[in-house]
């Protein structure tokens, strides 16, 4: 891995570290999912300054470079991330149909007991 590739890994890992927790700091992201980030921003740092691991495992792999390797890694990493948050947003949206259709029965019974009330007091 050239030294040209580790310090860019340092200073990226370091950046997204101070960025996630400004985040969390403002209030802006949950704990729950910084954890993965900063922990993803830990890795990225420990790698690059270790990247004998790395190299090894590339080579193993019969990965043409180490750099090829860590961007595998990266795409794999975000691909991963992408179906849980789709996985999650299914969910979500399952649940907010849910609520919708509870509000609007209870708008409807709403709507028809006024109506009941008006027709009592007329009488």
């Amino acid at each position: 891995m050239s030294v040209l590739l580790r310090l860019f890994l340092i200073a990226g890992s370091l950046i997204s570290f101070i960025y996630i927790l400004r985040k969390i700091k403002k209030s802006k992201m949950q704990i729950e999912d910084s954890i993965v980030w900063i922990l993803w921003s830990i890795a990225l740092f420990i790698v690059s300054i270790f990247p004998m691991p790395i190299i090894y495992l590339s080579e193993l792999l019969k990965v043409q470079s180490a750099a090829n390797f860590v961007f595998l890694l990266v795409g794999f990493y975000s691909y991963y991330r992408i179906f849980s948050m789709a996985t999650q947003i299914s969910q979500l949206k399952e649940k907010n149909k849910d609520v919708v259709q509870k509000v609007s029965l209870l708008e409807h019974k709403y709507d028809h007991m006024l109506k009941a009330l008006m027709t009592e007091k007329k009488l």
